[in-house]
């Protein structure tokens, strides 16, 4: 909702959209739309209209209807804006769900794009925390979450993702179903998954987007990404407090969740595990978050279980009060991702490319540049070694794996390089260009010590 509006740059009160559809009031703004309330004069039905309406770059006429823009520079961005706004609607309108609000129509007019909604009527649970001063009753918060679910699940199977997940677009009616509203964000990742165009950058709101959202890591984000604005808004029903940042995640771990004695730990474990700032840690679909949530109801007498509170004078293990498994041990790592076990595995294939890259230089100098059998398996051997290494490390961030990969081709052409040098050059200025290659090798490899998520 904007600070300010100001009534010349909103539809007026009584005009009817495309002869059918009369504005009857305004409702509420964003960065890239007006919503009014409007009513369908062919069905006699009430309805809601989305307006694109770039705000700070585009203005009404003296008519106060026709939508120019008020930067010539940016008439490039309008355009591709107007035409995601386009795509938005069909997105939306090819989501059939009960928990997903319906597209009716999409129509041009007055220099701009419209598209119809059903009218929800309820408030959002934004508006519903606002009214009732609390959080909500966690009863009503599973209730919540199992049609939340639903409509996510829907989304994700189109091949789409929300990214703009929080109270605020979520509405509930008097009856509590929910539906799922403004998709505004979405449209900034292509549906075929070719990420954030270049022209826009991925818009969050604070306290509900993750690292990846948040760093415009748009080749990161998938159904993680919802699921953890999921688990903040459910932290947000839960506490009515505002969600930690990921960053506060990261320093101060599950401490910097501030949850009431009558949060549920199966709800506090739910959330923790959501929000998790490294997404690998994340569940990686709402099929998942389905099946720990089943997990978690099928003991309905345990201690903490759903409809049960919390108390701090319970008796809880260090795994329950933190499951982040950098800190506590309520998800078990595999010996296989322990730190012990990648330094073996480092230590190992650094052997082995001393090894192989000496096998090759002794085949080469001895064959006079041509490479005898055992050089033909030495160098396969490497190079086998060398991409086992690549896939290792393939899930790193962007720019360990690009320094990772100039240290290990460099690795690779210093010591063919120094190799073909035995040919011209002999004495200490080969042992030299083999020892850089070698030192390059060591590098690259110990490269995969790193953590995972070290940003």
């Amino acid at each position: 909702m904007m600070a300010q509006t100001d009534p010349t740059q909103m539809l007026p009160v009584g005009y009817t959209l495309a002869g059918r559809y009369r504005i009857e009031r305004y409702i509420s703004s964003g960065g890239f739309g007006n919503t009014y309330l409007a009513r369908d004069i062919n069905l006699d039905a009430v309805v809601a209209v989305k307006e694109f309406f770039m705000q700070g770059d585009t203005h009404r006429a003296t008519d106060r209807v026709t939508v120019s823009v008020s930067n010539p520079a940016k008439g490039q961005l309008f355009k591709e804006q107007l035409r995601k706004f386009n795509t938005e609607a069909r997105r939306i309108r090819s989501l059939q769900s009960d928990h997903i609000v319906r597209v009716t129509d999409l129509l041009q007019a007055n220099g701009t794009s419209y598209y119809v909604m059903d009218y929800i009527q309820g408030e959002t649970l934004a508006g519903k925390l606002q009214r009732t001063h609390g959080a909500l009753p966690e009863q009503e918060i599973w209730q919540i979450l199992h049609q939340l679910l639903d409509a996510l699940d829907t989304v994700h199977r189109a091949g789409l993702f929300h990214l703009d997940l929080k109270p605020a677009n979520i509405m509930v009616n008097q009856a509590g179903k929910v539906v799922l509203i403004d998709f505004g964000a979405s449209k900034q990742i292509s549906a075929s998954g070719d990420g954030a165009t270049n022209s826009t950058a991925l818009c969050y709101t604070p306290g509900y987007a993750p690292t990846e959202q948040i760093d415009q890591q748009a080749d990161k984000i998938g159904a993680w990404t919802d699921i953890y604005a999921l688990g903040a808004t459910l932290y947000k029903l839960a506490t009515n407090e505002h969600p930690p940042l990921p960053s506060n995640l990261m320093n101060e771990g599950t401490s910097a969740f501030h949850f009431g004695p009558g949060v549920s730990h199966p709800l506090r474990q739910l959330i923790t595990l959501m929000m998790h700032p490294a997404l690998s840690q994340r569940p990686p679909s709402i099929a998942a978050v389905r099946g720990i949530v089943s997990r978690m109801l099928q003991h309905p007498h345990t201690p903490g279980m759903p409809g049960q509170a919390y108390h701090p004078g319970q008796t809880v293990t260090q795994s329950q009060q933190n499951p982040y498994p950098s800190q506590a041990a309520d998800i078990k790592r595999p010996f296989t991702s322990s730190k012990a076990f990648r330094s073996i595995i480092v230590f190992i294939i650094f052997i082995a490319q001393i090894y192989f890259a000496l096998a090759i230089r002794t085949s080469l100098k001895h064959r006079h540049l041509r490479l005898d059998s055992d050089g033909w398996w030495s160098l396969g051997i490497f190079a086998v070694v060398t991409l086992l290494l690549l896939a290792l490390i393939y899930d790193r961030n962007k720019w360990v794996v690009k320094f990772w990969n100039v240290m290990k081709w460099g690795s690779l052409v210093g010591c063919f390089a120094n190799s073909f040098l035995l040919k011209i050059w002999n004495g200490s200025l080969t042992d030299a260009f083999f020892g850089l290659s070698i030192c390059l090798a060591l590098i690259s490899s110990f490269m995969f010590l790193l953590p995972k998520d070290k940003k």
